[in-house]
């Protein structure tokens, strides 16, 4: 996760590269968060979060301790490619909210982004 944090593309590569590596495993210290999270937070790992993302079994879905998905990080720094990125995944909610009960579509109205359809609501 420093890795991430520091945008450091050759120590990310290594770790992937064990088998052992869990790529959703949640850091404790820092607000719950996984490195997708943390890739998530800076336009400069945008080369990160892709190769994170790519990873079998990556799981964008799982949210912070504010409740927080990947998806609502990227959206609320107004990050466009990466929430496009995003709503390609297969794992991923475009109904779930946060805390304070702000869904995706109102995080994307929040910061100003292109039009997104909504869902169709079941």
């Amino acid at each position: 996760m420093i890795a991430c944090d520091r945008g450091d593309h050759g120590i990310v590569t290594l770790l992937l590269a064990n088998p052992a590596q869990d790529i959703n495993i949640v850091n404790l210290h820092n607000n719950g968060e996984t490195a997708l999270h943390i890739s998530a937070c800076d336009a400069c790992h945008s080369g990160i979060f892709t190769r994170l993302l790519a990873e079998p079994g990556v799981d964008p879905s799982i949210v912070n301790d504010d409740g927080l998905s990947v998806l609502h990080r990227a959206a609320r720094r107004g990050f466009e490619d990466m929430v496009g990125e995003l709503l390609e995944h297969a794992n991923i909610s475009l109904s779930a909210s946060n805390q304070q009960a702000q869904n995706l579509f109102r995080m994307l109205q929040a910061v100003s982004f292109p039009p997104v359809s909504s869902p169709p609501l079941n």
